[in-house]
């Protein structure tokens, strides 16, 4: 087994254990018994709120707004599997969103972001040709980096 494969195999297991950290905490919540397609499509207005307020220059407020977006996305999926609501047209409607998300999200920032974007569409596809839900978590990374431009320069 090459080094890149085996780096692989260790970091995978780190995220499926964060989502299932965080799946086990938002299930002791209270959560709302609304549609799972009503906080996707909230959280892609939030997207079209952080394009606006990135174009402005306005960050720290366009930061809030994406960590927003991220606890929307979050969850949809939550939602959907505590109460039941789950299927496969949540689940396009899920994946398409999210994908429209990540192009709005990254416009504001053309290069390497939005080229970023053409390339997690290229893996989503690929994904879903193998019924797979695979991503290259570019919203995460844009606010790691938006997080550092402007407070830590």
């Amino acid at each position: 087994m090459n080094r890149r494969a085996n780096k692989r195999r260790r970091i995978l297991p780190l995220f499926d254990s964060i989502r299932d950290f965080y799946e086990r905490a938002a299930n002791r919540l209270p959560l709302p018994n609304v549609s799972p397609n009503l906080l996707s499509g909230a959280s892609l207005f939030l997207s079209i709120a952080f394009m606006v307020m990135a174009f402005r220059r306005a960050f720290v407020p366009a930061i809030a707004v994406l960590g927003l977006v991220f606890l929307l996305d979050a969850l949809d999926g939550i939602v959907a599997r505590k109460y039941s609501r789950e299927s496969e047209k949540g689940a396009a409607i899920d994946f398409f969103t999210d994908r429209l998300s990540e192009g709005i999200v990254t416009l504001p920032f053309f290069f390497p972001w939005f080229i970023l974007f053409g390339l997690n569409n290229l893996v989503s596809i690929i994904g879903l040709a193998k019924k797979r839900h695979t991503v290259i978590p570019i919203r995460l990374f844009l606010l790691i980096w938006l997080v550092r431009e402007e407070f830590f320069p």
